[in-house]
């Protein structure tokens, strides 16, 4: 049964990935068919396929104390799935409100197919060990009657079904056919993953957004962002330590599936940054860019008064004022954004990529 939601999600999948590249070549995707699509994310894959190995699968599994590692895994990117889920809601929801969410709602869906590609491998490896060395064939068999007793369950799969069936109907969906990479005059880029440390407010995002007007789906994982859905709100060390690991880790997912990205986080301390060159373990397809700034230009420009509270004591473990912050001695590029214009270190960027033989 659950071999059996990995076909359908896969097929999912391919309608996702084509829609998000159908926004991004600017074709008019029908707003109910986006509603139509978070609709069954919702309804597949958190109301049914997660529920099934959560309520069940995983606990029969774990009564025999192994794969429990495994399992916590899938656990913590069953919550990133419904973050994202989240965010693809919310921007479509402003699409219909009449917003320009269109690149919001393109991003969050060729980051939820990333995702599910990557998350059904491993969960297809973790029963394929489970049914080997720990689950008899009556406890299969058991789990199989249970799923199917639940009849509402079961209709609640058949519509999502006959959902999936009329989006690949779609006169867009055969439209986007082709991938990218067969069209006339896509040039194939290498993914790699900018690492952009700094102080906070020291441009990283801004040199980011810059970037992105002309590298082709490049994706920008920014700390603040991420933090919202992805790590808790934690700013000990260890807090930080966690949190620059999920990113890396994330960044990693994207690079195996062929997206480039600038991760714009301040990682402040070198242990970091060498954890996350460690994780992300791309050779030169990794760059750490050090975003020059001093604290003093650094709150000049902060807007938010994010300096100002932490110097009053608002605001505690700030980067610069009382938590360190510890400059690289050995990136691979510096750009200084106190003294060069936002455009002189963007294309200084842009240069050590096309060196690099990455754009």
């Amino acid at each position: 049964m659950l071999r059996e939601d990995h076909r359908q999600a896969r097929r999912l999948g391919e309608v996702i990935l084509r829609c998000q590249a159908g926004i991004k070549e600017g074709m008019e995707i029908p707003i109910a068919d986006l509603e139509k699509i978070a609709r069954i994310i919702e309804d597949f894959l958190d109301s049914i396929h997660y529920s099934r190995e959560e309520d069940s699968y995983f606990p029969c599994v774990a009564t025999y104390g192994s794969l429990k590692e495994e399992m916590r895994v899938l656990l913590i990117e069953h919550e990133f799935s419904r973050n994202i889920a989240a965010k693809i809601k919310k921007h479509v929801a402003r699409l219909k409100a009449g917003e320009d969410a269109r690149e919001p709602v393109a991003r969050y869906l060729n980051t939820y197919s990333t995702y599910l590609w990557d998350h059904m491998r491993k969960e297809d490896e973790f029963f394929d060990r489970a049914e080997a060395a720990v689950l008899s064939k009556e406890e299969e068999s058991d789990m199989y009657e249970q799923f199917r007793s639940v009849i509402a369950v079961s209709r609640k799969l058949d519509d999502m079904v006959k959902e999936i069936d009329s989006l690949e109907s779609t006169p867009w969906f055969a439209a986007l056919q082709n991938s990218l990479l067969e069209r006339p005059g896509f040039k194939p880029m290498k993914p790699f993953v900018l690492w952009m440390t700094g102080l906070p407010c020291s441009g990283k995002t801004s040199l980011v957004k810059d970037l992105q007007r002309d590298i082709p789906n490049l994706a920008m994982l920014d700390g603040d962002e991420l933090r919202e859905w992805f790590s808790p709100k934690d700013f000990t060390k260890a807090g930080r330590d966690e949190h620059n690991k999920r990113v890396a880790h994330l960044a990693k997912l994207l690079l195996k599936h062929g997206v480039p990205s600038a991760v714009s986080l301040v990682s402040p301390y070198l242990e970091n940054r060498e954890s996350a060159r460690s994780i992300v373990d791309a050779g030169g397809q990794f760059a750490e860019c050090y975003v020059k700034c001093s604290l003093a230009k650094c709150e000049e420009r902060d807007v938010k008064g994010m300096y100002a509270k932490a110097r009053k004591g608002e605001i505690k473990g700030f980067t610069g004022i009382d938590d360190p912050y510890e400059a690289p001695e050995k990136a691979d590029l510096v750009v200084d954004t106190e003294n060069e214009p936002l455009s002189a270190s963007a294309a200084k960027v842009r240069e050590f990529l096309k060196g690099r033989g990455l754009i």
